[in-house]
């Protein structure tokens, strides 16, 4: 096998990107290809040495399966590696941990409570959620939540939302976030974050119902923004992110869910309780870097 042959494999399509990763045993090479229509797939080929030769086992990933391959492959790495349950479980029909549910009668439906009273039970609600996952210590944990997640909860003040949303963000150790101030106006983020291989434009809502019909033409500007692979923050500051996997959050207290795959950029609702959660699990696990950015990635 000549060095060509290692690197490529026989199909005459134009490579747009490839990497190789051997271990003692194996050999990975990993293509990115064009079609003659221009869709875009993947080629991953396994060879390992039978004897004289190279036995090759060869599978194709094609642009509509790319996502939900990748979301049950980090599920699997996640259960070996950390030996613990992946982070991407579904939220929609739980909206706080999905190891405890409110009673039937007191779940989280704030979208259809009447303003009056709400603030009271919201907050009842946020200090059960978090004293039942610190279920050692209720004075520690007491202390341990943030003032203002009951504000998040329950605010009708956007500004606000869009403000304490930026510190819980900043509280889970993303180091590189931008929070983007200035009047608000149709079409701009509210924030920018990256965190080692994923680049994410977010913003914050209090819409409590079609969200992505009336965020439509926001989630394209965001989508093309992210697509440039770079996003100018200042006259003197820009993050590129070329390589990055890239993702559209939209902010709310509704619950997590796809929303849509736009040239190959994720977009999805983000729940609010999730986030506060993967606080909460970042500052009572051993947590590191690369499994916050799995679990970023996998919201």
């Amino acid at each position: 096998m000549n060095e060509q042959e290692s690197w490529y494999t026989h199909e005459i399509r134009k490579i747009l990107c490839k990497e190789r990763y051997s271990t003692t045993s194996h050999h990975y090479f990993f293509e990115l290809k064009e079609a003659k229509n221009g869709s875009k797939y993947i080629v991953i080929d396994q060879r390992k040495k039978v004897g004289s030769e190279f036995v090759s086992s060869k599978i194709r990933l094609f642009a509509d399966e790319m996502l939900e391959f990748q979301r049950i492959l980090n599920k699997f790495i996640h259960l070996a590696v950390l030996k613990q349950p992946s982070p991407g479980v579904s939220v929609s029909s739980q909206v706080l941990s999905p190891s405890f549910q409110l009673p039937s009668n007191e779940r989280y439906q704030l979208a259809s409570q009447p303003v009056i009273g709400m603030l009271r039970k919201a907050t009842s609600q946020v200090q059960r959620w978090w004293n039942h996952s610190q279920p050692n210590s209720s004075q520690a944990s007491s202390d341990l939540q943030p003032g203002f997640f009951q504000k998040l909860i329950t605010t009708e003040n956007w500004q606000e939302f869009e403000e304490y949303t930026y510190y819980l963000l900043k509280l889970l150790g993303i180091h590189t976030l931008y929070h983007f101030l200035g009047e608000r106006q149709a079409g701009k983020a509210d924030g920018f974050l990256k965190l080692g291989n994923v680049a994410v434009l977010y913003d914050c809502t209090l819409r409590r119902d079609n969200i992505e019909r009336e965020k439509h033409e926001q989630i394209n500007n965001y989508c093309h923004r992210l697509q440039q692979g770079y996003i100018e923050l200042s006259e003197t500051t820009i993050e590129e992110f070329y390589q990055h996997h890239k993702q559209v959050w939209i902010i709310s207290r509704g619950t997590t869910r796809h929303l849509r795959l736009m040239n190959m950029i994720e977009v999805k609702e983000i729940g609010i309780t999730d986030i506060m959660e993967l606080y909460q699990e970042r500052l009572t696990s051993k947590m590191n870097d690369q499994a916050l950015e799995m679990r970023i990635r996998n919201l």
